[in-house]
């Protein structure tokens, strides 16, 4: 066996200083030493790529793994030590009693827990790694029990790393790879000897498309990504288009590693005509990484501070209403739900009652948090009193208890097309947005707005923000990501414009804006600012959506409550010029000039000439009005000519004004007579509506009441649902109970022989466990010497007929197995049922009796030989039969109780020894001979020759009992022979 070589002197240097492309993370069992040597033999040893073996092992186990692992590679294979940098092409294996983290590209060590009930070693290298590594960290499941991994394997998915996961039918252990796979169901699989080309063509692959920077590929990449993402929306309805791109991309790329395409077009035009594709790349994009508790003085901060000032502030309230928008496989809306519980048990307030809306996405996902179960990782990611209390443990995992899960209702809803709950006093939207294109991130926040009640809480994950929502939410624990809900006085422009269409500073390129303008946009600001006429820009019904500098001459904030409408802005003298022109802009969708405007400001008096502009171009600002405000100059070289008299002035300046004055009283009273034919037509309308409305309004009572009627049937429906529900939960537990109170093993097999249920004493007959559920009888290891367990149940299925059958254990214990037809309420057959009962005792009791019998034809046959005859049991260690002769002679010499083998001289411990041996060695029918030394009555030896058979055998070959037969005289052996 080669020693594992040392990195070490000039080599292990240059090695340091190169960074490896890959980080390949390998988890496993300790017992799947198979496994790694099947996979490292496979790897050639020079790919530039560093290796991290972690395994299961016991703290006191030695370390023998890094030398097995040498046998089967040239590369150099060494035991982790704390700091050690990885290098490329070399093997580093996990010690025993440690934990490995990498950070940095150097590993780190860490003493195992002693609190910890689970020990996670894969999951906490895992994680690590997709957070170190990212793109280029590959994380490899092989055979092993349990579901270590499989958590750490969605991470490194997440991050867009590799996954590689052995195919659980070559697998010895597979519990490993089932759990690795139903969490990264994308996964590439393959036997351990075939994963290291599914590697090495995946990284030449990776090679060839571009690597791990997506930016140069991306530029070219909008159109086949789009035909992508088509197909997908096309096979399974989702729609991802305003997603972010670049996340999207990294897992389309990963699937063409898997199928070995060049392009993305290649790959679209693969995916049209694969529904299953789609499905499994969907299945990829909507990985969600989640965990118990994740980043947990959140969940301190709403336990502690947001909620208890929520439920203070709430009016007597009897509801707590949450919703927890994108919660993958639900763990984070049962952490939430656990935090509302022992809020309300701090606060005294158990008579307020929690409901949670919990929704994904996800349909698989979804099916997952239903069920409520989780795997034995968690304990690793809450504290022992918490899992205690929340969670009921069983054979394979953790279960969340009734009363907590009874608080959350799981649904399918996308968060981008489906309508929001209402009403709210939470919303839980973590690490959602971060998959969103800023605009569509921007287009939500108004809508989380409307769903929270009053005062509501909005919880982000740490890299969300309301940034772009700062006049919606107010921050409670900025660091913390939970905002609380704001009153929103108005829509802000921006919103304002996002409703419409128009998109603020958005850009379709990738290049960023520039910081610094360009010559000709500064001088067109200072020419905006400076030289062209006060502008602003209005909707129609007179809101400001936009104004350049100096608007404040015009226009004045009013007092009081904030209003940003242009009427209530409009200094003195310029409020009913405003109204005409707008008014007769907007009906005759053309430009419109009131001149020579009179403005009272605060330095005095202006003259103005107010323009309306329709705006048509572009697309986004259609339906809007420009403003425009031209002051009129002040006219020179009048008084070269003379002044006017004052009172002619005057006089011109009051015609004017009434002349405006007339105009506008004109276009009120043709407004108002206009308003009051319409009024008229409105009014008689809304007494049609009325009357169509009472109509509704009797057909909606009428309605009110059926649906009142089946609301009480359905509580009843509802009411008995539950009670036989608890009748079939406490049938359950006594049926279960039952069968684990007998002691009798027992298999439930369905028609296919695939194992259905079992008690825990079948684990006497076969290795089985809660995970076994599912499998093949015919793929367990049975502990009974029978190998027509398959062949008789099927027979049993066919004709109907049961059967009873003996059966041996391999430790000797006899069981009479009986197979029964597993029949159903509607009299179907579903499989068999199998019961072993121990009935060693009785079948020792027959054959007691059956010697017994035969004992005593025998005994009158062998009394009248002139030797010694006697029969004993080796397992019993007592004496079976002696013939007449035998018993004579015991009672001669021996005592009372004595064996008859007592009275032989006692033989050595090797002498003993080889006479087993050759006794196991005998054929049926066989003698052996040996010498043995019987004491007579004044204590000496005299010796004689006995001939010994076997006459009974164990279920393994072992003598039970052996027949002696001694001579009554003995002849000296000739000098040199071999008895």
């Amino acid at each position: 066996m080669a020693a594992p070589r040392k990195v070490t002197g000039k080599g292990g240097k240059r090695a340091a200083a190169r960074r490896p492309a890959f980080v390949v993370g390998i988890g496993g069992s300790a017992g799947g030493l198979e496994a790694l040597e099947q996979f490292f033999a496979h790897i050639p040893p020079s790919t530039g790529m560093a290796f991290v073996v972690v395994t299961h092992l016991d703290p006191d186990h030695k370390a023998l793994l890094p030398e097995l692992i040498q046998r089967v590679t040239a590369m150099p294979v060494r035991e982790i030590e704390d700091g050690v940098r990885i290098t490329p092409d070399t093997v580093l294996v996990m010690p025993p009693a440690y934990d490995v983290v990498i950070e940095a590209d150097v590993l780190h060590l860490r003493p195992r827990s002693p609190r910890r009930t689970v020990h996670l070693p894969i999951d906490v290298f895992f994680r690590s790694l997709a957070r170190e590594r990212g793109q280029s960290a590959i994380a490899v499941v092989l055979s092993g029990m349990g579901t270590d991994g499989a958590l750490g394997l969605r991470d490194v998915a997440e991050a867009g790393g590799r996954t590689l996961v052995q195919d659980p039918k070559s697998a010895a252990f597979a519990p490993m790879p089932r759990a690795a796979l139903a969490a990264v169901p994308s996964a590439v699989v393959a036997r351990a000897d075939q994963l290291p080309a599914q590697l090495t063509v995946n990284i030449a692959s990776i090679a060839s498309i571009g690597g791990d920077t997506p930016a140069p590929a991306a530029a070219g990449a909008g159109r086949p990504l789009a035909r992508v993402l088509d197909g997908v929306h096309r096979h399974t309805g989702y729609d991802l288009s305003r997603y972010k791109p670049s996340s999207i991309q990294r897992r389309v790329e990963r699937r063409l590693v898997v199928h070995k395409l060049a392009t993305l077009d290649a790959y679209a035009t693969y995916l049209d005509a694969s529904p299953e594709e789609a499905q499994l790349l969907l299945s990829e994009l909507l990985i969600g990484v989640t965990q118990f508790f994740r980043d947990e003085e959140v969940f301190v901060t709403l336990r502690d501070v947001a909620l208890p000032a929520l439920l203070a502030a709430k009016d007597a309230p009897r509801t707590l209403r949450a919703w927890v928008a994108g919660c993958s496989t639900g763990e984070e809306a049962y952490s939430l739900a656990i935090v509302f519980r022992e809020m309300l048990a701090h606060a005294h307030a158990l008579d307020v009652a929690v409901q949670i809306y919990a929704t994904d996405i996800d349909k698989h996902a979804i099916e997952t948090a239903r069920t409520g179960h989780y795997p034995h990782d968690i304990a690793s990611q809450m504290s022992a009193e918490r899992l205690a209390d929340n969670f009921v443990r069983d054979d394979g995992g953790y279960r969340i208890r009734k009363e907590l899960r009874e608080t959350v209702v799981f649904a399918h809803h996308d968060l981008i097309t489906d309508p929001p709950f209402t009403r709210l006093d939470v919303l839980c939207c973590r690490n959602v947005l971060i998959y969103f294109q800023s605009e569509l991130q921007q287009m939500l926040m108004p809508r989380f707005h409307y769903a929270l009640a009053p005062g509501g809480l909005l919880v982000l994950g740490p890299a969300e923000s309301v940034t772009s929502a700062e006049e919606l939410f107010t921050p409670i624990d900025p660091k913390g990501k939970v905002f609380q809900r704001i009153a929103a006085l108005r829509p802000s422009s921006k919103h304002l414009e996002l409703l419409r269409g128009v998109r603020p500073g958005s850009t379709t390129g990738a290049q960023a804006p520039r910081l610094e303008p360009t010559l000709a946009e500064a001088a067109h600001q200072i020419i905006v600012d400076d030289l062209a006429p006060v502008t602003v820009v209005i909707n129609d019904r007179g809101d400001l959506l936009y104004s350049s500098r100096r608007a404040t001459r015009y226009l004045e904030p009013p007092v009081g409550k904030v209003n940003v409408n242009i009427y209530a802005m409009a200094r003195e003298g310029l409020g009913r010029h405003l109204g005409i022109a707008i008014r007769k802009a907007i009906e005759r969708r053309r430009r419109v000039m009131l001149p020579d405007v009179l403005v009272r400001g605060d330095r005095g008096t202006y003259r103005v000439d107010l323009t309306v502009v329709p705006m048509t171009e572009p697309a986004s600002l259609r339906g809007l009005l420009l403003v425009a405000f031209s002051e009129v100059p002040v006219r020179a070289g009048t008084a070269t000519k003379g002044k006017q008299p004052r009172a002619t002035r005057t006089t011109r300046a009051a015609d004017r004004e009434l002349a405006q004055t007339k105009a506008h009283l004109q276009n009120v009273v043709r407004d108002m007579e206009i308003s009051q034919a319409q009024l008229e037509a409105t009014n008689e309308e809304l007494q049609s509506t009325n009357e169509e409305l009472q109509s509704t309004n009797e057909e909606v009572t009428t309605s009110k009441e059926e649906l009142q009627s089946m609301n009480e049937e359905l509580v009843t429906l509802n009411t008995e649902l539950e009670a036989t529900n608890d009748h079939l939960a406490t049938a359950n537990d006594d049926l279960r109970n039952l069968l684990n109170s007998t002691k009798i093993p027992t298999l439930f097999l369905d028609n296919a022989l695939r194992i259905k249920r079992f008690t825990n004493e079948a684990t006497r007959i076969a290795n089985v466990i809660a995970g076994d559920v599912g499998r093949m009888i015919t793929d367990l290891t049975l502990k009974i010497a029978y190998h027509e367990l398959a062949r008789d149940v099927r027979s049993v299925i066919e004709t109907l007929v049961s059967t009873e059958i003996p059966v041996t254990g391999l430790d000797g214990t006899r069981y009479a197995m009986r197979i029964h037809p597993y029949r159903t309420m509607d009299n179907l057959i579903d499989g068999v049922v199998i019961t072993f009962f121990d009935v060693t005792s009785l079948r020792l009791a027959e054959e007691a009796l059956a010697i017994r019998a035969s004992d005593d034809a025998i005994a009158r046959l062998l009394d009248r030989w002139p030797g010694m005859v006697y029969l004993r049991d080796l397992a019993l260690q007592r004496d079976v039969y002696l013939n007449e002769r035998a018993r004579a002679c015991l009672q001669a010499v021996g005592g009372a109780g004595e064996r008859f083998e007592s009275l032989f001289a006692p033989p050595s411990a090797d002498d003993t020894a080889r006479w087993l041996v050759r006794l196991e060695a005998l054929r049926d029918g066989e003698v052996v001979t040996r010498m043995l030394h019987l004491r007579d009555s004044s204590g000496a030896y005299t010796p004689y020759r006995a001939r010994e058979s076997v006459i009974t055998r164990s279920p393994t070959g072992a003598p039970t009992r052996v027949l002696s037969v001694i001579e009554a005289e003995f002849t000296p052996p000739v000098s040199g022979q071999t008895v």
